[in-house]
């Protein structure tokens, strides 16, 4: 059995932006992809291209780091 080689997705959820990031485990970057997306975007959109970007990865992540925005509450 082949040993299983560690690959890293990190995904931004931005207010104007989605990027997607694969490395290996060296910190070498295989594939980065960025889109834009409005404030109109629902998060169901954000979902289906997520969904779409994770076809087009040359490889498996086997961990995914996740980033986003929220809106600040309070004074």
């Amino acid at each position: 059995m082949s040993p299983i080689i560690p690959y890293f997705l990190a995904i931004e959820i931005g207010g104007t932006k989605l990027q997607l990031a694969l490395s290996d485990q060296q910190g070498q970057w295989i594939y980065k992809k960025r889109l834009a997306v409005g404030k109109s975007q629902t998060a169901s959109g954000i979902q289906e291209c997520i969904v779409a970007i994770l076809d087009e990865l040359p490889v498996r992540p086997t961990a995914v780091g996740l980033v986003s925005v929220v809106p600040s509450i309070g004074k």
